[in-house]
């Protein structure tokens, strides 16, 4: 099996060479169950497990490898299995917070190159959903291209185009139709062989669909669209990474209901940089443009120089960013008191065993 083909390259050859000699080898985790892993190496696809040690470090605050991830394991081929001992630093990381209370980081998919965040045109198109998205996704390091897919079912589609150009920074925007194939063709130049893809979305926005239209190939199970609710049903049940002739890899990954932010840095500020330069103008250094007088940013609200669903979103993304902050450093300090209780009871049992 030819790793390179599946976008082995010199970042991550660099961080092997401590791990040869050893009888370990290196591999890419493919999908991922509850169970386990499903991961390739130069002698083909195995089941992984992860090593007690590795499973110690992800208990206390670690990440478990997720799709596209770079793993370090030992083989045993004959029993079609490998144990993961660690897991090889990414160039790029797609996550978020995942649903609930807690602030805990899901990895969605590592190394990846472009994110094809897919929008249906239909009943789904939100600018507020987009721009969400498009938070996670350049904080992650990979390029982004938006699909407005299903054209063929509205008669607005240059319309929409505009609308999301104007929030979509400098990314491209693309409108698709598997049903009459329009669009498809300016897909093929985002995917390269040994690069990685990902389709990204709600539910039923025909992701699955237009890898098969993009591939040739029905590799992915999909479902009509329902005629009652105008929504494609939900067919992709976990991430996982699959090879293709000509298009290098491709994550199809289950639609998402919420997506929460998980780290921004200053993302925000990049992709509404409109906002941010307007809010430079302002009389006070400290405005919140909310009531002050001599603001900027009321002022282009009131003469509509920028949009007021954008605005009140920029304002949502900052609010759940500085929420999200505060919930890490409260879950950093449980888990430095976790770690100091763990230590001090392994050093008082070793002092029993003396």
């Amino acid at each position: 099996m030819n790793l390179k083909k599946y976008g082995w390259n010199d970042h991550f050859d660099g961080q092997f060479q401590q791990y040869k000699g050893n009888g370990l080898t290196a591999g890419r985790i493919i999908a991922v169950h509850r169970s386990g892993y499903d991961l390739v190496t130069e002698n083909g696809e195995l089941f992984g497990l992860l090593s007690g040690k590795l499973r110690f470090e992800i208990e206390f605050d670690g990440l478990p490898p997720a799709v596209g991830d770079w793993v370090v394991v030992m083989e045993y081929p004959d029993e079609g299995k490998a144990i993961i001992h660690n897991v090889l630093k990414s160039y790029s990381q797609l996550s978020r917070n995942e649903a609930g209370f807690e602030a805990r980081q899901q990895v969605l998919a590592c190394n990846i190159d472009t994110v094809f965040l897919v929008v249906s045109l239909n009943r789904d198109f939100s600018l507020r959903r987009i721009e969400r998205y498009l938070v996670v996704i350049r904080n992650s390091g990979a390029n982004a291209v938006v699909v407005l897919n299903k054209s063929d079912l509205s008669d607005e589609v240059e319309m929409k185009i505009d609308q999301v150009r104007k929030v979509a920074y400098d990314y491209e925007v693309i409108a698709t139709s598997t049903v009459n194939g329009s669009g498809i063709d300016l897909l093929h130049g985002f995917l390269e062989t040994g690069k990685t893809s990902v389709f990204l979305g709600s539910s039923g926005v025909g992701k699955s669909t237009l890898i098969n239209g993009l591939c040739g190939l029905e590799v992915m199970d999909v479902c009509d669209i329902s005629e009652y609710s105008d929504r494609g049903k939900h067919t992709t049940t976990h991430r996982q990474l699959f090879m293709t002739d000509d298009y290098g890899m491709i994550i199809d990954s289950p639609g998402m209901r919420e997506l929460q932010l998980w780290e921004t840095g200053n993302t925000i500020s990049e992709l509404f940089d409109e906002i941010e330069v307007l809010g430079r103008n302002c009389r006070f250094a400290d405005c919140t443009h909310d009531s002050e007088p001599g603001c900027a940013v009321l002022e282009a609200l009131e003469n509509g120089s920028i949009d007021e669903g954008r605005l009140n979103s920029y304002f949502k993304l900052l609010r759940e960013k500085a929420y999200m902050e505060r919930k890490r450093d409260v879950k950093a300090k449980i888990n430095s008191k976790k770690g100091t209780k763990y230590i001090a009871l392994l050093q008082r049992q070793l002092k029993k065993g003396k």
